[in-house]
């Protein structure tokens, strides 16, 4: 499980649950927003739905870290392990400079977080 922001021995700018469900509600809201317009009118390309949702959702999260004196979410990236299925790293890019890497398996479950600055290896 991702570390609350609540957690005062957290590194300043760490990834937190907190900032993800902002992420993730704004996403599936905006996703749900296009879907509900363009019903019976259109059938929409998921690859957009998803860019665009993806777009407000990682707005939405860095307004939060903002709001918790946090840098910028620049882009978050998955990164499958070749020949470990549901294996893989997530990479977000910070507006600073700084990596946090987040290794889970089982398609999800979080084995490893190297806070940002921290190396991966």
């Amino acid at each position: 499980m991702l570390p609350s922001a609540h957690d005062k021995s957290l590194p300043n700018n760490a990834v937190t649950r907190e900032e993800q469900l902002a992420h993730v509600l704004a996403e599936r809201r905006m996703a749900a927003r296009m879907e509900k317009k363009t019903a019976g009118v259109a059938p929409l390309d998921a690859g957009l739905v998803f860019d665009q949702a993806h777009s407000d959702g990682v707005r939405q999260q860095n307004a939060y870290r903002r709001e918790r004196g946090q840098v910028d979410v620049t882009d978050a990236l998955n990164h499958d392990i070749r020949g470990k299925p549901g294996v893989s790293i997530a990479e977000y890019k910070l507006a600073n400079g700084d990596v946090e890497y987040i290794h889970s398996s089982n398609y999800g479950t979080i084995d490893d977080i190297r806070n940002p600055g921290k190396p991966l290896f």
